[in-house]
């Protein structure tokens, strides 16, 4: 049985898949339930994007092996990558009480936690993933979250510590500062904002770093004209799931909302509301900008009836 599993497995790491389902499914017919074997189909299955047939198979491994903690955590990824978070969720929990310090089972449960909103949970596993030494490429990315999630909460003093200590991870991602300039955007902290977008943008020129430094120029009321042509720089280059993300994090600046801020306050209505009727339709959730769509038709309103008086007055 060990040269069947070490053929497929080799088989698998030369991408030669079907082969390696061919070998693998030929060990079992020998040993129906040998662990290695049965678990190794499943990730070979996985592989090949066949997530239903390599779930069929991690049931089987744990109806075999209840109390294994590798196959809640294949299950728990194969159901995460077919987008099924709350079920992923549920068999991460599962292996946890079987493993509560297994790796993948704690980086999968956060993951599929932040899908379903359940952001209490993500700091829970998150920290927990953390605590048990969690690679500085993980520790990277967790970090800069869990300050996103300190943000959403409004518990400014957590988002902060793990802005921080991102940034000490690698002081060359721009993520950390990023998040730092939001966080000083939320809490009206206008210097330390623009401070920050500036770093941020020094460290890279991506949409984010863009865009954060456009809302900062204008919601700031620092440099309305810049903060307009750097929105116009981004407008067309949105990432594809920029909805979910905005959708997600209310905080984060919008675009065409920047521009629409920017246009109200330099009294061009006209643009100001375009702008903002396009940022409503894109975040109807966003209360901010509905607050600043209705003061934008107000003024507009306003000086359309003057001119009607005015020119009622003239006739007269």
């Amino acid at each position: 049985l060990l040269a069947y599993w070490d053929k497929a497995n080799k088989l698998r790491r030369e991408k030669k898949y079907e082969e390696a389902d061919r070998v693998f499914r030929e060990g079992l017919t020998l040993d129906p339930d040998h662990m290695g074997l049965l678990h190794d189909l499943g990730v070979n299955l996985n592989n090949q994007k066949r997530h239903a047939e390599a779930d069929i198979v991690f049931n089987k491994g744990i109806a075999f092996y209840p109390r294994d903690s590798k196959y809640y955590n294949a299950l728990g990824w194969s159901l995460f990558w077919q987008g099924k978070y709350a079920e992923a969720e549920d068999i991460f929990q599962r292996g946890l009480e079987f493993n509560p310090t297994h790796h993948g089972i704690l980086n999968g449960i956060r993951q599929a936690a932040f899908q379903n909103k359940n952001f209490d949970g993500v700091k829970r596993y998150g920290e927990a993933y953390l605590a048990l030494g969690a690679s500085p490429t993980a520790r990277r990315y967790i970090h800069p979250r869990l300050g996103w999630i300190g943000i959403l909460q409004k518990d400014y003093q957590y988002a902060e510590k793990h802005f921080r200590q991102a940034f000490a991870l690698d002081t060359t991602q721009s993520q950390a500062i990023r998040g730092l300039g939001y966080l000083a955007t939320v809490q009206e902290k206008w210097s330390e904002a623009e401070k920050r977008a500036w770093q941020a943008l020094g460290r890279d020129s991506s949409f984010a770093n863009y865009n954060l430094t456009a809302w900062v120029l204008v919601a700031g009321n620092i440099d309305l004209d810049r903060g307009i042509a750097f929105a116009e720089k981004i407008l067309a280059s949105k990432p594809k799931n920029w909805g979910q993300t905005v959708a997600t994090f209310p905080y984060f600046a919008i675009p065409e909302h920047t521009l629409g801020l920017a246009y109200l306050k330099k009294d061009e209505l006209e643009k100001a509301v375009l702008y903002l009727e396009q940022a409503a339709a894109f975040a109807p959730q966003r209360q901010a900008i509905r607050e600043d769509l209705q003061r934008a038709r107000e003024k507009l309103r306003e000086i359309a009836g003057k001119l009607v008086d005015w020119k009622f007055t003239a006739i007269r």
